[in-house]
This record gives C-alpha cells, sequence and structure tokens, in this order.
C-alpha cells in the first residue's frame, strides 16, 4: 500500500468543530473523527473517505462555534497503471499481430512479471524507462487464450490481459512458377494452410474457380497449372481467406524460355 494512503490530521485551535464541508456539501461525520481538547481539537479525516474523492485539491470547509475555517487537501492517485491494459497477440508468424506487447508502467518500479502464479523470466521481457515490452518469442509458447500478466512495482501491482490467438498460416509463404514447360518449376503449386478453413483464393480482383484453378483438401491445397499457365512474368500475390483470418503466398512467375 502505498504510504500516503493515510488519514488526514490536523490541529483546530482553542475552537468547537460543528461541521465539514465541501462547498454546499456536508461531509457525513462517519468519514472524520473530531478530539477536542482544552485548547486545541484534532480532526481526522478518514482515508477510506479521502480515497473517494477525485484527484485533485479539495477545499473543505470547517465550521466551528467561532466562525469558519478550510482545509485544503490535494488528492493524488499513484496507483500502478498499465496502458494499454490489454492487447491481443497472434501466433503466426507472418501474421501482422505477431509483434512485441508494449505498455507503459506508471507511478511503481517493476520488480517481476508473472503470467498468472507463474513468474515470467526476465529474458523474456525488457523494462526501458517504464515501457514494459513482452517479447513475441515468449508470447507464441503460449497457448491460445487470455492471459492475465501482473506486473508487480514498489508501490502496488497492475494487470495487463493479453488475448493469444493463431490466425491462419500458410506454408510455403512463397513459390516460384515457370512458362517454360521444361522448366523445373512448371509444376502446380502446393501449400498447406494451418488453423483455418479455406473459402476462397484471390489473385487481386480474380477469384480462383474450385477445381477449375485450384483444389483444397483439408487445408491441403494445389494451385493448378491450369491458371498459373495464364499469367504472365511478374510478381503477384496470392490471398486465401478462411474463417480466422487471411494469409498470402507471394508468387513468381518466371520464363525460362531461351
Amino acid at each position: 500500500m502505498n504510504a500516503a494512503y493515510d488519514d488526514v490530521e490536523v490541529t483546530v485551535s482553542r475552537e468547537v468543530l460543528t461541521a465539514v464541508k465541501i462547498g454546499s456539501n456536508t461531509v457525513d461525520a462517519a468519514n472524520y473523527t473530531f478530539t477536542p481538547d482544552e485548547s486545541d481539537g484534532v480532526l481526522v479525516i478518514k482515508k477510506e473517505y479521502l480515497a473517494t474523492l477525485e484527484a485533485g485539491l479539495t477545499t473543505f470547509t470547517l465550521v466551528t462555534d467561532v466562525g469558519n475555517g478550510t482545509l485544503k487537501v490535494t488528492v493524488v492517485d499513484s496507483t500502478p497503471t498499465a496502458d494499454p491494459a490489454m492487447a491481443t497477440f497472434d501466433k503466426n508468424a507472418a501474421g501482422a499481430g505477431y509483434v512485441d506487447v508494449e505498455s507503459e508502467i506508471a507511478n511503481g518500479e517493476i520488480s517481476a512479471v508473472k503470467n498468472g502464479a507463474a513468474t515470467v523470466n526476465p529474458d523474456n521481457y525488457t523494462v526501458v524507462e517504464g515501457t514494459l515490452t513482452i517479447k513475441k518469442e515468449y508470447l507464441a509458447t503460449l497457448t491460445a487464450g487470455e492471459k492475465t500478466f501482473t506486473i508487480e512495482t514498489d508501490n502496488g501491482d497492475c494487470t495487463i490481459v493479453i488475448t493469444v490467438v493463431e490466425t491462419a498460416s500458410v506454408l510455403p509463404i512463397s513459390a516460384t512458377y515457370d512458362l517454360n514447360a521444361a522448366g523445373e518449376n512448371h509444376d502446380d503449386i502446393d501449400a498447406v494452410v494451418s488453423n483455418g478453413t479455406v473459402s476462397a483464393i484471390k489473385n487481386g480482383e480474380t477469384t480462383l474457380t474450385p477445381t477449375t484453378h485450384y483444389t483444397n483438401t483439408a487445408g491441403a491445397i494445389t494451385v493448378l497449372i491450369a491458371y498459373l499457365g495464364t499469367l504472365t512474368v511478374g510478381e503477384y500475390s496470392l490471398l486465401i481467406e478462411t474463417d480466422n483470418g487471411n494469409c498470402t503466398i507471394a508468387l513468381t512467375v518466371e520464363d525460362t524460355t531461351e
């Protein structure tokens, strides 16, 4: 607990306290105590009540039997925070979400990072000027699902929830087709799609026709010569659409005919 999270205690000199107000609102007497003395009284505003106030300057009016006084209390929130506190990581190394997860940790010096009850090896993350970076290579070892990371600091803990997913991927990610019938790469192109059911294959604006242009057997796709032979020399991107995201094959069409 932050040491600053404490009651506020002040001396009210030679007066009898009859009420405490914020603006026109009277503070419930359960939120403070006043102990009178022969000369001075001691007012204690309870920390539990102060914690309900918004951060910033609060002016209390102390109503006494001989007039009013003021007490100014500045409320700050030094609770450790993570920004962002939620993130998504894609285990698919070819996906856009296969990146380190970064979060700004405010109001505390990081002493440990835990995934559930397990302490994460410091080799799997870095901390630079308050920026926590959890490495993608470590995140890729986790199973799919929500993972709650507890960030322990010298000022309390905060959490980051990382949703680990695994979108569709394809291997190989690049291929070459040779228009030369005698060339080594004059053949169908085979690939395997993982973590997704193929719904379509596109080359730019052109949607390939199943059976005629390609075959698909439980994710094992074959782009047929019947389609590849209609292309001209150049670079293409075959987009494979699935129910779990899209993936691509970078296709090079060449002609080695002498």
